[in-house]
């Protein structure tokens, strides 16, 4: 279905991740997740710092693929950047983290424990749909997640058993108001609504480290590719820790 603007998202190329040191980052990534490095280069001039908000930009850009996806790596040169604020939690409207999908939930676990991160969940959890889930953030302070699908659930290329890591199935942000989301990346940009859905329950809470946790996900997916976008709407106390 065309958007009221006649705009349509034909794919997700990338998701892109602002890093204080690139090859500290590309060596995590390709370490514990087994990402295969792209490209690497660096990019300046006016287009540049127009298109960051940044004067005189010099950016690292090091694309790292896993599966059929890619991510990139943006080491700005030359200047300070602000780290991810001291408790920031998920209900915080700059949240964004990605999902890889895992063939083996416990060897992932194990590889990923060879390297530095911060744990959100205090373990795997296995939710009642038989989905396991881990949260966690890498050394700059960017959550992600480690997601493995049971038979039978999600889509039948995240069922191979010939890698550890098979790639990355969405990306979710933090939103206030989904209605008012969905006027934007649905109506105006084309994506495809596939639904919504809440997440409730002590294993939610567990795994997402806040006590009485509520989220409502809607899920809405592009023309082509395989990368899906997740909004997710908060309702959960504040002042607590949360990354869903």
């Amino acid at each position: 279905m065309a958007s009221s603007s006649g705009v349509t998202i034909q794919a997700v190329q990338a998701i892109g991740l602002t890093v204080s040191d690139a090859e500290i980052a590309t060596n995590f990534f390709t370490g514990a997740f087994d990402f295969t490095v792209t490209a690497d280069t660096v990019v300046s001039g006016d287009a540049i710092s127009y298109l960051y908000g940044v004067p005189h930009a010099q950016v690292r850009i090091v694309s790292l693929q896993l599966g059929s996806e890619t991510i990139r790596l943006m080491e700005f040169l030359g200047v300070d950047s602000r780290p991810v604020p001291a408790g920031s939690k998920s209900n915080d409207l700059w949240f964004q983290h990605f999902a890889i999908i895992v063939s083996d939930m416990d060897k992932a676990y194990a590889q990923l424990k060879k390297f530095s991160f911060s744990p959100i969940s205090p373990e795997p959890q296995t939710l009642p749909n038989d989905i396991q889930a881990f949260k966690f953030r890498d050394d700059d302070g960017h959550a992600l997640e480690l997601l493995k699908f049971p038979a039978g659930l999600g889509p039948d290329y995240w069922q191979a058993k010939d890698r550890l890591f098979l790639g990355i199935d969405h990306s979710a942000i933090s939103i206030a108001n989904t209605e008012r989301s969905l006027a934007l990346y649905r109506d105006v940009l084309g994506l495809t609504h596939q639904g919504s859905f809440t997440n409730i329950g002590i294993k939610q809470e567990t795994m997402d480290n806040l006590f009485s946790a509520k989220v409502i996900v809607t899920s809405l997916t592009p023309e082509m590719g395989r990368l899906g976008w997740n909004f997710g709407l908060f309702d959960a106390p504040r002042g607590t820790s949360f990354s869903y």
